[in-house]
């Protein structure tokens, strides 16, 4: 493939992030007022499209990388609650595990619109804290 203008690079970054044409034009520095329309012009391109492709693709392979981090570290936090006999934290791992694994919907925060992003958020799902049971 061969390389593209750095604006167009720009957008088509911009683009995978959202996949908002206008916003993306606006951050890769095409004016405001015209930036739906830039969007539609550089969507239409084959150049483009192709980058577009290719940025996603290398994306997947990325977060499927990180999905098996996750569901690896997800598995031991189960393990781990399941022997010191807390229910509430085994539950909560798999329910992580499920949903990572695209077999539950992505909840929604209470309040908002916005989707809980699993990769996104690995500190709050490595905080499960499984507490220590001397028994």
């Amino acid at each position: 493939m061969k390389p593209i203008k750095k604006r167009y690079e720009e957008f088509c970054q911009n683009y995978l992030l959202d996949c908002n044409g206008a916003r993306a034009a606006r951050k890769a520095g095409f004016s405001a007022a015209s930036a739906r329309q830039q969007a539609n012009r550089l969507l239409s391109r084959d150049d483009v499209r192709e980058r577009v492709r290719f940025l996603r693709i290398e994306m997947a392979r990325r977060n499927c990388m990180t999905s098996e981090i996750l569901m690896a570290k997800l598995e031991m936090v189960f393990r781990q609650a399941l022997e010191y006999r807390q229910c509430a934290s085994a539950i909560r791992a798999i329910e992580l595990q499920a949903r990572l694994a695209g077999l539950l919907p992505a909840r929604k925060q209470t309040g908002t619109d916005e989707i809980i992003d699993i990769e996104a958020n690995v500190d709050n799902i490595m905080s499960i804290r499984v507490p220590y049971n001397t028994n």
